[in-house]
C-alpha cells in the first residue's frame, strides 16, 4: 500500500458572515491530478505528485507519491461547495447556509 501524507498540505482557514474558505498549498501538482470530495460529514482532499522520470535520480528533495487531506465539515450541501486551483493553491469555500446530509460521496468539481 503506497503511504499517504497529509504534512504536505499547508493549510489556512478563514471565515467571513457567508462562508468558510480553506486555501491548501498544492505546489506543483497538476489540477487532474488533485480529487476533493464530500463523504460522511468529511471533506477529503487527495493529491498526487508522481511523476515521470526520464533520468535516473541522484537525489530527491521534492516529494513524489500521494497525500490527503481530511476536515470536519458536518452536514453540507456539496452542490453549494465551490473549488478553484490557481498557482498551486486549492481554494475551497463551504457556505454556511442550510445543511443537508451526504449520504454518499460526491466529487466537487475543481475549476
Amino acid at each position: 500500500m503506497m503511504e499517504r501524507r497529509s504534512d504536505l498540505m499547508r493549510c489556512d482557514i478563514k471565515e467571513n458572515d457567508e462562508a468558510f474558505v480553506l486555501e491548501i498549498d498544492l505546489p506543483g501538482c497538476a489540477k487532474d491530478k488533485i480529487k476533493a470530495y464530500v463523504e460522511k460529514e468529511y471533506l477529503t482532499v487527495e493529491a498526487d505528485f508522481r511523476r515521470e522520470e526520464t533520468m535516473k535520480v541522484t537525489r530527491r528533495e521534492r516529494y513524489a507519491g500521494q497525500c490527503e487531506r481530511r476536515f470536519y465539515v458536518g452536514d453540507v450541501k456539496t452542490e453549494d461547495l465551490k473549488a478553484a486551483y490557481r498557482d498551486g493553491v486549492l481554494v475551497l469555500t463551504i457556505p454556511k447556509k442550510a445543511y443537508e446530509k451526504a449520504a454518499e460521496e460526491r466529487r466537487i468539481a475543481i475549476d
